[in-house]
């Protein structure tokens, strides 16, 4: 997928690793990046086909036609921004104090192309450690789920 000339080349492929076992078969490791999306492929099990000029390793070609699916049919779109809030949590071991949950980072989904992201809602999972706020020693986490439309 990587050496010009060789029959599989890929003009986007960054990087594989083929491998065989026999209860796995045939298998390819394979990744690619068009336009700053990378994909990573992994096949198993993959099947050889005879030619008249000898086999065809499938692998190569069923991993070009993947990543030429994947880059055609999806996007990858900024669905939350860095600062929005998430959500409010209560802290009833420090006097009723609440905090604010923002996230620090902005946040990408890889979508079909087109997806209205008005109907798109997200959940965040976040854990909080008590004894951030030294309320005990034990290092119990607190787990929620929140979803906020996009």
């Amino acid at each position: 997928m990587k050496i010009q000339n060789s029959g599989y080349y890929y003009q986007f492929a960054t990087g594989l690793k083929t491998g065989n076992t026999e209860e796995a078969g045939r298998c390819l490791a394979a990744s690619a990046e068009k336009n700053g999306i990378r994909y990573i492929c992994i096949l198993l099990n993959c099947p050889e086909k005879w030619q008249r000029w000898g086999y065809i390793r499938t692998e190569f070609l069923e991993a070009a036609e993947i990543f030429e699916y994947a880059f055609k049919t999806f996007e990858t779109v900024k669905i939350a921004s860095k600062g929005q809030f998430v959500a409010k949590y209560n802290v009833f071991e420090t006097y009723n104090k609440q905090v604010y949950i923002v996230l620090s980072d902005d946040v990408f989904a890889t979508l079909p192309k087109g997806t209205n992201l008005g109907g798109l809602s997200v959940s965040y999972i976040f854990f909080i450690l008590r004894d951030m706020w030294e309320i005990s020693s034990a290092k119990i986490a607190i787990t929620d789920t929140y979803s906020i439309p996009v």
